[in-house]
């Protein structure tokens, strides 16, 4: 039998992966695909309206057996979204995933997006991401820069010699 140390039982989930993506689709083959998964901070050009957010967390777990856990989606720490799940847990090696379709998020200020999990009375934040207004097109400009930087310079053609 595996012997777990206290804080083990209290919090029986290992988090392997949390994204955030504009969705998450359930797939016929049991999988899920990810679609604009979103890479850093969040960066929008206005801070006025609604954002779709998807969110997919795999877990697998220290303990088999049945585990109860909540998924609590936050901005700027209030509660926008939260979800309920019961797992049997038959093997420690299987993974389990949160799937958490496509929703609109508020957004009209800066502020933080956090993903926490509650299971056996503890609290794990899975998930951070700042939300920042950023100028979109001054970025684009200075990426095509840089890009245009690093892009060798084309070969030069050199004219047949008369021989």
């Amino acid at each position: 039998m595996l012997s777990l140390m206290p804080e083990q039982r209290k919090f029986p989930l290992v988090i392997r992966n949390a994204l955030c993506a504009e969705d998450v689709r359930p797939e016929a083959n049991g999988k899920h695909s990810l679609l604009g998964v979103f890479a850093g901070d969040l960066l929008v050009q206005e801070l006025v309206g609604a954002v779709r957010m998807a969110f997919y967390i795999e877990a697998t777990t220290k303990v088999t057996g049945i585990i109860e856990a909540n998924v609590i989606v936050y901005f700027d720490k209030q509660p926008i979204i939260k979800g309920e799940a019961k797992l049997d847990f038959l093997n420690v090696e299987d993974p389990a995933v949160f799937a958490i379709p496509s929703f609109p998020v508020m957004l009209t200020k800066e502020g933080e997006l956090r993903v926490d999990i509650e299971c056996n009375g503890a609290t794990r934040t899975v998930l951070k991401k700042m939300v920042r207004k950023a100028d979109l097109e001054a970025m684009a400009r200075a990426r095509e820069k840089s890009l245009k930087a690093l892009t060798p310079p084309a070969p030069r053609r050199r004219r047949p010699r008369n021989l």
